[in-house]
């Protein structure tokens, strides 16, 4: 997918109005995350319709998927809620 992620502090808790999630750190330049228009600071509230809690969940769920794949992602920006798709690529892919 192309991101640093990091479980929801107490305080990313209350700014986003969430109860758990991932808060995206970083993008990776031409990743899969950045070309479905993932940015720093979103919230992942959602991978392919399973909601995220950790961030190792949030791994385990990205194994679990192929090359090619076509993931569902909700997202929380800016207080607003947004479905995003993300097609993966190899992570030695070049960006």
């Amino acid at each position: 997918l192309g991101v640093t992620i990091v479980n929801v502090s107490e305080e990313d808790a209350e700014r986003y109005g969430l109860q758990a999630g991932v808060i995206v750190e970083e993008v990776v330049n031409g990743s899969a995350a950045d070309k479905a228009g993932i940015k720093p600071g979103d919230a992942v509230t959602s991978f392919n319709g399973s909601p995220v809690f950790t961030s190792e969940q949030m791994l385990q769920a990205i194994r679990n998927c192929n090359v090619g794949d076509t993931v569902n992602i909700t997202i929380v920006r800016n207080g607003e809620t947004k479905n995003i798709s993300a097609k993966l690529m190899r992570a030695n892919q070049d960006f």
